[in-house]
C-alpha cells in the first residue's frame, strides 16, 4: 500500500512521480486518505453541507477512476461532484484537496 506521508513529504515532482507509479487501487486509497485527513483536520470550520460533500467524494473514489479508457458515466459523476465542490468551497480549500496541497496531518499528531 502507498505510504501517504512519504508521497506527500516531497515536492510536486516527487509526489507526481510516485502517485503515477501506483496501481489504480492504491491511487484510490491515497485520494481517500488525503480527503479524509483533510476533513478530519478541518471539519470544525466547515458547514454540514461541506462535510457531506467531502464525505460523498470519499465514498465515490474508487479504482475505476484511475484506469483508461475512462468510463463516461463514472467520469460524469466525478465532474458533477467537482462542480458541487466549486460552489461550496473556497478555491484554496479545493487546492488543498489535490496532490498539490499540503500533506494533511492526522489530528492530534
Amino acid at each position: 500500500m502507498a505510504d501517504y506521508d512519504f508521497i506527500m513529504s516531497g515536492d510536486w515532482a516527487h509526489r507526481s512521480r510516485l502517485f503515477e507509479s501506483l496501481p489504480p487501487e492504491e491511487k484510490a486509497d491515497f485520494a481517500r486518505t488525503h480527503r479524509r485527513r483533510w476533513l478530519d483536520a478541518n471539519w470544525q470550520g466547515l458547514s454540514a453541507e461541506q462535510v457531506a460533500a467531502i464525505e460523498e467524494q470519499i465514498a465515490f473514489i474508487k479504482p475505476e477512476l484511475y484506469v483508461s479508457p475512462r468510463d463516461p458515466e463514472l467520469f460524469g459523476k466525478a465532474k458533477a461532484l467537482e462542480e458541487q465542490a466549486l460552489e461550496l468551497f473556497p478555491k484554496q480549500d479545493l487546492y488543498q484537496l489535490t496532490l498539490h496541497g499540503e500533506r494533511a496531518e492526522v489530528p492530534g499528531n
